[in-house]
């Protein structure tokens, strides 16, 4: 496993108002069950939710593609399918330029933490995001930053002859910049589909977080 240039920031979570009489929040985040930002994240919520307000309020949390794909979680908070959703602006560059820009900005570093803050500290304050934001009819929640990517593959990469004619997964046209600076093929699929892209051999390498080697199983197909 080879450890990928920097943190990608790729998180937008976003909330449409809800009705008065609103009992039940619908969230919907593609990642599996296993997935921190899940377990911790918005099934934690869940349950602080009720609890804060005494059974009054409940959030029920979609995950995988079961209620949207991963490139449809803007369309869909919009369109009202769900009430809250976690959206990556990669998905949709033209509807998100500015999420786009520092998701590209952000490879550059290592510390998820520090991105996290950061860029959730410019969303919320920052007038001409907000504006954004509005533009689609949604709010901004808060951000997510991932830890450092790595290279999951299922052949050794140890030199640049090795990642010649590779075909890697990549979840940005940044990301995809470099695998063409090394003579590697970009391929943009969903997260969602990395495993089976590597079982098939319709994907040599996959560029995601390493906790994916568990959260995703992808260590049963990504050895290397």
């Amino acid at each position: 496993m080879k450890h990928f240039a920097g943190a990608l920031f790729a998180g937008l979570c976003s909330v449409t108002a809800l009705s008065a009489s609103a009992q039940e929040i619908t969230a919907s985040i593609w990642f599996p069950d296993t997935y921190p930002l899940v377990t911790d994240g918005y099934q934690a919520l869940a349950r602080t939710l009720e609890e804060k307000s005494g059974g009054e309020l409940s959030l029920k949390v979609y995950t995988g593609d079961s209620v949207l794909p991963p490139g449809a979680h803007l369309s869909g908070l919009r369109d009202g399918i769900v009430d809250m959703t976690y959206h990556a602006g990669t998905y949709t560059p033209s509807d998100l330029p500015a999420d786009n820009v520092l998701a590209a900005l952000g490879i550059s570093f290592n510390d998820s933490m520090v991105l996290t803050a950061a860029v959730a500290d410019f969303y919320l304050n920052d007038d001409q995001m907000q504006e954004m934001f509005r533009q689609q009819g949604v709010v901004f929640l808060g951000s997510y930053a991932s830890p450092s990517y790595a290279l999951m593959r299922t052949s050794p990469v140890v030199t640049l002859d090795d990642i010649a004619g590779k075909k890697i997964r990549m979840p940005s046209p940044i990301h995809a910049a470099w695998a063409a600076s090394v003579d590697a093929a970009a391929v943009n699929v969903p997260s969602s589909e990395m495993f089976t892209g590597l079982e098939k051999g319709q994907l040599d390498c996959a560029a995601n977080s390493p906790n994916d080697l568990k959260s995703r199983s992808l260590w049963d197909v990504a050895r290397r």
